[in-house]
């Protein structure tokens, strides 16, 4: 199996996990950045962010703006919706 395919598959799975409530926001985005094999300075970069306000996004201290959830989510192909339960 290609690394791609395998990132593809393990950012599915993350994202099943968040959807469902078995992994933490924080924990989601650390996890898809690490799988993807994107560092924190890279990634901040990537969405507008210094790497300290980042890192406490990752740490559950930040609370990332909508806009800046769906650049996040929009660099693993994801985008950020709302569905009634």
């Amino acid at each position: 199996m290609r690394r791609k395919d395998n990132a593809e598959i393990l950012l599915r799975e993350l994202y099943e996990k968040l959807e469902v409530g078995e992994i933490e926001l924080p924990d989601a985005i650390r996890s898809m950045r690490k799988t993807m094999g994107i560092t924190q300075e890279n990634f901040s970069k990537m969405i507008g962010v210094d790497k300290r306000v980042l890192a406490g996004f990752e740490n559950g201290s930040g609370n990332p703006t909508l806009k800046i959830m769906n650049k996040i989510l929009g660099v693993f192909g994801l985008k950020l919706t709302a569905r009634r339960p």
